[in-house]
């Protein structure tokens, strides 16, 4: 299992391990989207949803007793702007949670899984998601901008 501390990691190591290969990386919880005292449901929607239309590849944390509903949400977002246009690479679905291994029940909402798997895989480290966008990298166009990569935030706490 892992917590929060873990899972800040994982998306931290995650973010810069994908800048590396080029992508321009959206971690929406790195952009105030959830800080002061002004925050709203609209202002938060406002602006996670721009940069999840500008990504061209999505990579979800999917850790914990559940998957993030706001990461469900993003999922599905981004699986349906796939359906019309083509230059969206997939999902990838980091999944590191010790109790997949060991036979329990993943906290991967089934309809969640195969969206995933629909447009993309679910994988059981860095390295794995590292090697899966570093692929679809290089079936990029030629001479278009770096792609987006948008890493929604996993906000739950779990023990």
């Amino acid at each position: 299992m892992a917590g929060d501390d873990t899972r800040v990691l994982v998306e931290q190591v995650g973010a810069v391990d994908v800048q590396r290969l080029g992508f321009e990386v959206f971690v929406p919880h790195e952009h105030e989207l959830a800080t002061g005292t002004d925050v709203t449901a609209a202002s938060i929607f406002a602006q996670d949803r721009p940069g999840i239309e500008r990504a061209d590849a999505m990579l979800a944390i999917l850790d914990g007793p559940s998957v993030d509903d706001g990461t469900a949400c993003e999922i599905g977002m981004f699986h349906a702007l796939m359906q019309s246009d083509p230059s969206k690479k997939g999902i990838v679905g980091l999944l590191t949670d010790m109790r997949g291994m060991r036979g329990e029940s993943t906290g991967v909402n089934l309809f969640v899984q195969g969206a995933i798997e629909d447009a993309g895989r679910i994988v059981a480290s860095i390295d794995e998601a590292r090697d899966v966008l570093r692929a679809w990298r290089w079936t990029r166009p030629r001479g278009l901008v770096p792609p987006t990569i948008s890493i929604p935030p996993s906000a739950r706490r779990v023990a």
